[in-house]
Order: structure tokens, then sequence, then C-alpha cells
């Protein structure tokens, strides 16, 4: 299987829709913000799952949790 990471908004460099002709399934990274809106997150995965003609894609890497490489990582509420 032939797959590679896609990871957020697409770079006008790369063109996801050539790259995608090439993978036999899509993955993407999704770590969005604190304040990523809801719509944001959502016309990615619409994006993804475009890609191979609405064909499901795998979720590569996320986290329920902060990283270190955002500008701020604020804590998590309970629950």
């Amino acid at each position: 299987m032939i797959t590679t990471n896609f990871h957020g908004t697409p770079n006008p460099d790369l063109d996801y829709h050539q790259w995608a002709k090439h993978q036999d399934v899509i993955a993407y990274d999704s770590y969005p913000a604190y304040d990523t809106p809801a719509y944001q997150t959502a016309f990615l995965y619409d994006l993804m799952r475009g890609l191979k003609n609405n064909q499901s894609f795998m979720l590569m890497e996320s986290t329920p949790s902060q990283v270190n490489w955002q500008a701020y990582s604020p804590l998590k509420r309970p629950g």
C-alpha cells in the first residue's frame, strides 16, 4: 500500500489532487489549534475525502492534547 501523510491547508506549490493519483489511500494529519473554527477542520476532511472520489481516508496523526510547536497551547478544560 502506498500512502503519505497530507497535512493542513494545501500549499500552493503542492497539487494534492495530482499527488493523490499516486496514493492507494489518503492519510491525513489533523492538529487543529484551540481556536481553529470547526468549519475549517470539516473543509479539510471533505478535501481529503474528495482526493479519492469520496473514498474514506485514514487519520494518521492527531492529538487530544497540547503540542510543542504551536505558538499558544492552552490547558484543556477538565472532562
